[in-house]
């Protein structure tokens, strides 16, 4: 999936000249993608709660482990 692409066809589709985005927590990667591959569609972009994917292998070797757990079961929890 090309998240800035599909971005960029969306606005095209409703004619949209400029949104704002707003990336919520995991979502915050992608906007921020958005906000650097396509700033003449945007008029503001936001990052509330920010974080990095979980899944990424270096980014996990950083991670303590009581914070990994705590993440973990919330999403299990959530889900």
């Amino acid at each position: 999936m090309d998240w800035v692409e599909d971005v960029r066809v969306f606005c095209e589709f409703l004619s949209l000249d400029e949104v704002s985005l707003i990336g919520f927590s995991a979502g915050g990667p992608y906007a921020l993608a958005c906000a650097k591959a396509i700033p003449e569609r945007l008029d503001k972009v936001a990052v509330v709660s920010g974080a990095l994917p979980i899944h990424d292998p270096v980014f996990r070797k950083k991670l303590s482990p009581i914070l990994f757990m705590n993440y973990f079961f919330k999403c299990i929890i959530e889900c």
